[in-house]
């Protein structure tokens, strides 16, 4: 029991074994406020010094090899945490990478889409042009060859220039024409080829006249003929340097 100013009595109190981070300052009680980071006491007065006897003081060396542990630990602990970040940036580069990618097929893959539609179309308006015996697949060097022309004078309704891409025999050049002047119908089948076959290899007027008219254009310079009997449209016509050339 420990006996106050007041005669009063109050229990012992338990000592109890501490540890804590002092300061120099304080542990020698120099009387002022401390201003040591890290010191228990910080920013408490300490007027009177501890009893160096009943405290247990770390030498220095021992502080630097903690405080060096410490830092080690911290170090550690950044290049984990750098790696980690390193780590996460390549995982999501690799994800942007596959995102570009999938975005890249989809951009792809629709235009794959739209240029099978366009392709078709073209098939189909070629399809009409064979059929109606306006082209010849046997007669041309390559249908993938002139294809694109093929589909430029279409999308411009030039029936005639259209049968006339490549030499082209008489008959079928004189039915393309037939059929831009309303002759022949715009389609034809055998049929029709077996009953007025003769109208293109024989005298008629219908057959004469197809053929002036074909031997007209090539005299003006909007068709070629070759030294046989194939006809082929003139893609280089001048109407000023021809018209000049009537002129003369």
């Amino acid at each position: 029991m420990i006996m106050t100013t007041d005669k009063t009595s109050i229990a012992e109190p338990t000592l109890r074994r501490v540890t804590m981070t002092i300061c120099d300052a304080c542990i020698d009680g120099l009387g002022k406020e401390c201003h040591t980071h890290g010191c228990a006491l910080w920013l408490h007065r300490v007027d009177l010094p501890i009893h160096r006897e009943l405290i247990e003081i770390d030498a220095v060396e021992t502080r630097d090899v903690r405080i060096a542990a410490l830092e080690a630990e911290r170090d550690h602990a950044t290049k984990i945490a750098q790696e980690e970040n390193a780590k996460a940036l390549v995982a999501y580069e690799e994800r942007r990478q596959a995102s570009d990618r999938a975005l890249d097929l989809e951009q792809r893959l629709a235009e794959a889409i739209r240029h099978r539609a366009e392709t078709n179309e073209e098939i189909k308006k070629l399809h009409g042009v064979i059929n109606a015996g306006c082209f010849s697949v046997e007669d041309s060097v390559s249908l993938y060859e002139t294809r694109k022309a093929l589909k430029e004078l279409l999308e411009r309704d030039q029936v005639l220039a259209a049968a006339l891409v490549e030499w082209t025999d008489f008959d079928v050049a004189e039915i393309a024409l037939g059929k831009v002047l309303g002759v022949v119908p715009p389609v034809i089948d055998a049929s029709w080829m077996l009953k007025y076959k003769f109208v293109f290899w024989s005298a008629n007027n219908v057959g004469d006249g197809l053929s002036d008219i074909l031997h007209t254009l090539v005299k003006i310079g909007r068709i070629e003929k070759d030294d046989g009997i194939r006809f082929r449209w003139c893609a280089d016509f001048d109407l000023d340097a021809e018209a000049q050339k009537d002129e003369g």
